[in-house]
């Protein structure tokens, strides 16, 4: 196979390059003339057409008259720089919606330009807006220890939590969630993450050095404070994030690890994992159950179950996700499928763990021959020329074309040109390729760039944000836009509902998975 990506290819992987971290809802490429050769985003939601209704028109036709001058006069600059900053313009929509347009001239022999059209940057909120969600703390926490941004991860657990908030409506609990939000910042510095792991359980991050013993005095004040809170007592945690010869990617796997391992089991649970010693101690002591972990992963101490991805619109079965769900243990340091792969994949185990689910999968595919299957493949193991070539050794005569592959994010790609040669053999071999949680981080964005994917598989947080707000509608149009712009097909994650399924529809999404559309079980067929 070629290593020379067709033009089309590369032309897609161009306009990426330039889109993927914009905060834009529009995207268009022009010529030095102004016209437009390819355009993605919102268009039918701002316009009422779609966005191939505007290929062949001048940008002009997206920007109210009024400002047709300061378009003119930015489009000079672009031409004579090779970029603009971005320019505060009018869309030439029913509102006339002020939008930030910014452009930059692609390379290559024939002049082109990228433009992004966007809306105007929100001003930082001047107080906490109180604790985040477990998922949102999370991402964050991850890009603050990639970044540098923070050394310490601080815990509290407040015990007598459920008796003190009992008698609380939704609002008043919403309200607690503020004012402790507010507490820690207050302590912890103006530049804080903060964030609800699980009821009562609370996760911060600074870049600022803060006290721990201190904020969970304060915490513990404020709860004692409300009505029946006199019981309350908080422990507090600190956890060293960075430490020489941590490498950042295996820093952020027990980060990870650290957040799920205190949600469940707070304080104790911290202790007993080796988080006493931050998270190089976590991994020190780990390291020590790498054996007993080989062992369980070797001998198939773990189950998969089956849960179907549906046409969205026929509600036929397109194929089924293999789902992991490993056997507890007697000692051992997981007790979610979370646990079980970070805890493989912090300990180098990743490979043999993906080889063994393969296998799984293979045989589950012998069983029944009208399925097809997908399954997780972590990032690690996409890098490695060894695990390539184990995996197309388990593949018959080289093809297995009911055999979809996801490509998860539990662990970022380094290693850009191996795995893409991994992926690339596979695509030979008739496997589709597909971006996993699409949106729930920047690597997804990355992996989309870089490699010639079959399906992306829109995080379902964006499916749920999109019942909420035009806005977040949006976004999940203009991720949509983008699939279908390098020929990729869509899934919808974590349909719970039918009202979410009708809008996946209606905004393009071709297939949806979740608990409305069938639950995890047995492989149907399979004998």
């Amino acid at each position: 196979m070629s290593d020379v990506a067709p033009p089309a290819r590369t032309a897609s992987r161009d306009r990426l390059l330039a889109f993927a971290f914009a905060g834009a809802e529009l995207l268009v490429e022009i010529e030095p003339d102004a016209t437009i050769t390819w355009a993605a985003g919102a268009f039918q939601s701002r316009f009422g057409q779609s966005a191939d209704g505007f290929v062949g028109s001048k940008i002009a036709s997206l920007i109210a008259p009024a400002d047709h001058a300061a378009l003119a006069r930015t489009l000079l600059g672009i031409t004579m720089r090779g970029h603009t900053p971005p320019v505060v313009l009018h869309l030439n929509d029913a509102t006339a919606s002020p939008c930030a347009l910014a452009a930059l001239k692609l390379p290559g022999p024939r002049p082109r330009f990228c433009v992004t059209l966007g809306p105007l940057p929100a001003q930082p909120p001047a107080k906490s807006n109180g604790a985040q969600p477990a998922p949102t703390f999370a991402r964050e926490a991850e890009a603050r220890l990639r970044s540098g941004q923070a050394a310490v991860l601080g815990l509290l657990d407040v015990k007598g939590w459920g008796a003190t908030t009992a008698a609380l409506d939704t609002d008043q609990r919403n309200m607690l969630r503020d004012e402790i939000g507010e507490a820690i910042g207050s302590v912890a510095g103006p530049d804080t993450t903060i964030g609800e792991l699980t009821e009562g359980r609370f996760g911060v991050v600074s870049r600022s050095q803060f006290n721990i013993t201190l904020l969970a005095s304060g915490l513990q004040a404020l709860m004692q404070g409300k009505p029946a809170g006199r019981a309350v007592s908080v422990d507090g945690s600190a956890i060293g994030m960075t430490e020489p010869g941590l490498e950042p990617a295996q820093a952020v796997r027990a980060l990870r690890f650290a957040l799920s391992k205190f949600a469940e089991g707070g304080r104790n649970a911290i202790e007993s994992s080796g988080f006493g010693a931050g998270l190089a101690g976590f991994i020190a002591q780990a390291s020590g159950q790498a054996s007993a972990l080989r062992d369980t992963i070797m001998q198939r101490r773990f189950d998969l179950v089956f849960q179907p991805v549906v046409h969205l619109g026929n509600r036929t079965v397109h194929h089924y996700e293999a789902l992991l769900r490993p056997t507890a243990a007697n000692g051992s340091l997981w007790r979610s499928t979370q646990d079980f792969v970070t805890c493989a994949e912090a300990l180098g185990l990743a490979e043999e763990l993906d080889i063994a689910v393969l296998q799984h999968v293979i045989a589950a595919l012998d069983r029944a021959p009208n399925c097809s299957i997908a399954a997780n493949v972590s990032g690690l193991s996409m890098q490695s020329d060894a695990f390539r070539e184990r995996m197309l050794s388990l593949l018959p005569s080289g093809s297995y074309r009911r055999l979809l592959i996801e490509l998860t994010e539990t662990a970022e790609i380094h290693d850009v040109a191996a795995a893409a040669v991994t992926l690339d053999r596979l695509r030979a071999a008739s496997i589709s390729l597909c971006i996993d949680d699409f949106g729930a981080g920047a690597a997804a964005f990355r992996y989309l760039r870089d490699f010639h994917m079959d399906y992306l598989k829109i995080d379902g947080a964006y499916v749920h944000a999109a019942m909420r707000s035009k806005r977040e509608q949006e976004l999940v149009t203009a991720m949509l836009a983008l699939a279908r712009s390098v020929g990729a097909e869509t899934i919808a994650e974590m349909i719970e509902t039918k009202e979410q399924a009708h809008l996946m529809r209606e905004l393009g999404c071709t297939f949806g998975q979740g608990w409305l559309l069938g639950h995890p079980g047995a492989l149907p067929g399979s004998t």
